[in-house]
């Protein structure tokens, strides 16, 4: 994914004497009225010699953000968006609870709450209490409210396809007072790291009232927002996304730059072109063969790379009809070429891929027998399993480096006589209706490095019991057409009265979230449901649960995430020229200085 930031060049029309005479007539008879914004200014193809020296037009309040596309969508909790490039928006226009500082200390934001108090109940579990700032409001005017923490709770706990999830599942209780500015929020058990939660906040009177599913929030449209930013204008189709200083924004430190705009940049040479006429002053990007080369040799520029710990990765359905079975999925695992996979990906040599997890000897054995595969088992070493059916490897749609990952690994796997395809799959059937049912056997995702106590809770402990499957229609391999349903999963939920089962079995009726496996080994639960209540070492956590996971074998790291940001003199962070002291924040790099950017009048 590429980004540029710059700045557009726009040419100021002249009036005719007549139009600019009934202007001035006009602006007489309104003076005494409020001002509306500036009307867009429409780009001219053909160069412009002079510019005005009065009153700045709308290119030099604007710095523009090339990306390369977007089409995924810009919800942060959804698993299917690429969750560096959805954080970054969503810091910028979405408020939170908790913001995390450069140093990857969580503190609470005082542009949205006024205090939090945390304390224990009688029953010695865990109870919040938030208290938002009377003047905390969205750029429609409405206030920022208990109810849009309760919406985020139900949404996160109830949907398939969220994000590290597992706080909110942790919660009882959301209980609203005070006229809608006191949330109390009361956990079934005690929950250390509550602070991760109420991140990104969703304007509920929005998307719940227009009956939105949470699949399709922030999707095609932002209609509203909170943060420092608000959206003027979004198209998916042109990659297009025009975000505006929120007039509302009740902080302290409102925007230094009025506009921001992401648009699309199609290559790395473009990217270069831009900073080279001084229409850009960044560019960061996921970098190519040449994108090194092409941006450090551009004059004036500070080049830096950056590793966000998210990564592309492969996670095996354990529900699948055919890979069912561990052994199995460690014969699959064993047959994929990793670094070649990365190459082409990434469209370079030598990229950054993850350790690989550990897989035992077992894992990699064939399988005697199983009860989820009707497969025909080879008797020799590591040979390949014969399925009833070829292996299906699903990713988002919109998601086209997650595409070109399945693609790959459905060419390795059918280059050693295993039948495998690409599907790509809308963001709901995947996550409710395929992964549960067994007709996906492995997905290609970019998620979090499962580094913290919460995100490995995330990713490995057993589904809850919250999240309602649905019935689809048999994937195909060819590309479908996204037609998403405007209806919310059922939010029906069953009591979970049982302990997990020491065999997974393919389960129809709950649908999957960050644990996209769907694993259930009571040894591994244990271990994080214990680590949830404490303050465990997520490093010791780690390496407890190596043998338990290289038993299962359920995940396979692809690609480590990277950026290469370019910045030429012709913007500064605050009062800060050189890039390379600007603060850096460890999952948005440079960009969590973004609302101080500015133009320098000398860039």
């Amino acid at each position: 994914m590429v980004w540029v930031v710059g700045f557009q060049q726009q040419r100021r029309h002249r009036r005719a004497l007549a139009v600019a005479t009934a202007a001035a007539a006009t602006l007489v008879l309104v003076g005494c009225q409020a001002r509306p914004g500036d009307a867009p200014i429409a780009e001219d193809p053909t160069p412009t010699q002079t510019q005005p020296t009065t009153a700045p037009d709308r290119a030099d309040r604007t710095i523009t953000i090339g990306v390369s596309e977007f089409n995924a969508g810009f919800n942060p909790h959804l698993l299917t968006t690429d969750p560096t490039f959805a954080t970054v928006v969503a810091d910028l226009i979405l408020p939170s609870a908790f913001r995390e500082d450069v140093d990857g200390e969580l503190k609470m934001d005082a542009d949205l709450l006024k205090s939090v108090d945390a304390s224990e109940t009688d029953a010695g579990a865990q109870k919040v209490r938030y208290v938002i700032r009377p003047d905390a409001q969205w750029s429609d005017g409405t206030p920022v409210s208990g109810n849009d923490f309760e919406y985020l709770w139900q949404s996160m706990r109830q949907n398939t396809g969220v994000r590290n999830a597992i706080g909110y599942e942790a919660i009882k209780d959301v209980h609203v007072s005070g006229g809608g500015r006191i949330v109390d929020v009361t956990f079934t058990n005690a929950f250390p790291n509550w602070r991760i939660l109420f991140n990104h906040l969703l304007p509920s009177h929005t998307y719940r009232t227009a009956g939105t599913a949470f699949t399709d929030v922030m999707h095609e449209s932002i209609p509203v927002s909170g943060g420092r930013y608000t959206v003027e204008s979004l198209d998916i189709g042109r990659n297009d996304l025009v975000l505006v200083r929120n007039d509302r924004f009740s902080g302290a430190h409102p925007a230094a730059t009025e506009i921001l705009k992401f648009r699309e940049v199609t290559s790395d040479q473009h990217g270069a072109e831009l900073l080279r006429t001084e229409q850009a002053q960044v560019v960061s990007v996921r970098p190519g063969t040449v994108t090194n080369t092409a941006l450090r040799t551009v004059p004036k520029v500070t080049a830096q790379t950056t590793r966000p710990p998210a990564q592309l990765q492969l996670d095996f359905n354990v529900s699948s009809t055919e890979l069912g079975s561990a052994k199995d999925r460690g014969i699959i695992a064993e047959k994929l070429d990793i670094s070649t996979l990365a190459t082409i990906v990434a469209g370079r040599t030598a990229p950054p891929v993850p350790k690989p997890l550990p897989h035992t000897d077992a894992a990699t054995q064939p399988a005697e027998s199983t009860t989820q595969s009707s497969t025909e088992q080879s008797p020799t070493h590591n040979a390949p399993t014969r399925f009833s059916r070829p292996l299906r490897i699903a990713y988002p749609q919109g998601n086209s480096q997650a595409g070109v990952a399945a693609a790959t690994i459905s060419d390795q796997l059918n280059s050693q006589d295993i039948a495998a395809e690409a599907v790509a799959a809308n963001r709901r059937d995947l996550y409710a209706g395929y992964l549960p049912a067994g007709t996906i056997d492995m997905t290609v995702t970019w998620q979090w490095q499962p580094d913290s106590v919460t995100s490995l809770v995330s990713q490995y402990l057993c589904p809850p019991r919250t999240r309602s499957a649905i019935e689809v229609e048999e994937p195909t391999s060819s590309e479908e057409t996204e037609t998403e349903t405007s209806s919310e999963p059922s939010t029906t939920t069953a009591e979970d009265t049982t302990e997990p089962e020491e065999t997974t079995t393919a389960d129809t009726t709950f649908g999957r979230g960050s644990n996209t496996s769907g694993l259930c080994n009571p040894s591994v639960d244990k271990l994080l449901l214990g680590a949830l209540r404490t303050e465990t070492d997520s490093a010791n956590l780690k390496k407890e649960l190596a043998p338990l996971l290289a038993d299962e074998v359920v995940t396979v790291p692809l690609l480590s995430d990277e950026w290469l940001t370019a910045t030429t003199d012709g913007v500064v962070s605050g009062t800060e020229k050189d890039p390379k002291k600007w603060p850096q924040h460890a999952q948005t790099g440079l960009f969590v200085t973004a609302p101080q950017w500015k133009r320098t009048t000398d860039g």
